[in-house]
């Protein structure tokens, strides 16, 4: 009850416990063991997100940066979904630029990952280190993949990284949206200009 999920709260808010070890303990304090993907404790939830996001999380090891972002992805969804957005309710705005930004890595890293297998130009190695420049400035990013695109994306990794359908294009195509400050820019696989 309500004594348990204040002894899970004060764990995942103690400065005593490690990042490493806290995320390493998420699954088990905070999700039931019988593969439903439900949490003990939904009101615990924005807390340990403020809570593990805000910490030292900007500037943990990758891999503890990807076991945050997937947990919260499967639990929380992708905030920058319409439909997701309430999920992410208590959630602090310092958490939720923390994982926009995560997210724009991400979906920078799959976009360019499947453009070098569907795209036959040399560029995308030089376009890839420009955008990655960016990722500090860059507030949003979306990736539309045509259907092609979408089952290598979806044979690689990052299955519940959101990402549009892209209609009206070659099946291999794909367009990366970038958001910075006012404007939107787009990146187009094939035949595309920024």
């Amino acid at each position: 009850g309500e004594f348990l999920a204040a002894a899970v709260k004060y764990y995942f808010s103690s400065n005593e416990v490690r990042l490493t070890d806290k995320v390493k303990k998420l699954h088990a304090r905070l999700t039931f063991n019988d593969g439903s993907k439900t949490i003990r404790f939904p009101q615990v939830l924005p807390v340990v997100a403020n809570q593990l996001l805000t910490m030292q999380a900007a500037t943990a090891a990758a891999a503890t940066q990807d076991a945050l972002i997937n947990f919260f992805l499967v639990y929380l969804g992708d905030p920058r979904v319409p439909g997701n957005r309430a999920k992410w309710n208590g959630v602090s705005p310092e958490a939720k630029k923390i994982v926009q930004q995560w997210l724009s890595r991400k979906t920078l890293d799959l976009f360019f990952t499947i453009v070098k297998r569907t795209a036959v130009d040399s560029m995308w190695s030089y376009r890839q280190k420009f955008w990655s420049a960016y990722l500090p400035h860059i507030a949003n990013t979306w990736v539309f993949l045509g259907p092609d695109a979408a089952y290598i994306a979806r044979s690689i990794r990052d299955t519940d990284l959101s990402y549009g359908m892209l209609d009206g294009a070659t099946s291999n195509q794909s367009v990366f949206l970038i958001s910075i400050g006012n404007y939107v820019c787009g990146e187009w696989s094939h035949n595309g200009k920024l």
